[in-house]
């Protein structure tokens, strides 16, 4: 408990994370104690927008699932255009898909298609990508066996 410190304008049963404080300013991180719960938010007046990366991340996407039955077999299709919208709504810099983007390990050509689709319509555009990997890679995997030789 040494480490918390109570903050003045967060009611009694939050208390703040002072070393997270510290280290990111510009996010406020609660903790319920009672439900040992975290919420972040972010106060938009104190953003650096042109030194911030907002990221999405989406896990096991599982596109294809029930694909043969005729009531839901474009379920999975419409809830990943939901995110890529919400992506393009919130101008994410970064979408993260973790886990299984398809249900099956080898997804048929139409749900392929129709992917491929949904991923042009809302990530190939002209808004300009930033990201830069500045990492030497044969430092990186030194340790890698199978490094092959540039």
């Amino acid at each position: 408990m040494a480490s918390r410190e109570r903050a003045e304008n967060v009611p009694k049963h939050y208390s703040v994370n002072f070393l997270d404080q510290c280290l990111a300013p510009n996010i406020k991180i609660m903790e319920d104690t009672a439900s040992h719960s975290s919420q972040r938010s972010v106060d938009e007046e104190e953003l650096d927008h042109e030194n911030t990366m907002s990221i999405l991340v989406a896990t096991d996407n599982h596109i294809g699932y029930m694909e043969k039955d005729p009531e839901r077999a474009s379920d999975s299709l419409v809830t990943f255009e939901e995110i890529l919208q919400i992506a393009e709504e919130k101008k994410v810099d970064f979408i993260l898909l973790g886990g299984d983007l398809f249900h099956e390990n080898k997804p048929s050509r139409k749900i392929v298609h129709k992917t491929m689709e949904i991923i042009r319509k809302y990530c190939m555009g002209d808004r300009p990508c930033y990201l830069e990997f500045l990492s030497d890679q044969s430092i990186n995997f030194a340790a890698n066996r199978y490094l092959y030789q540039l």
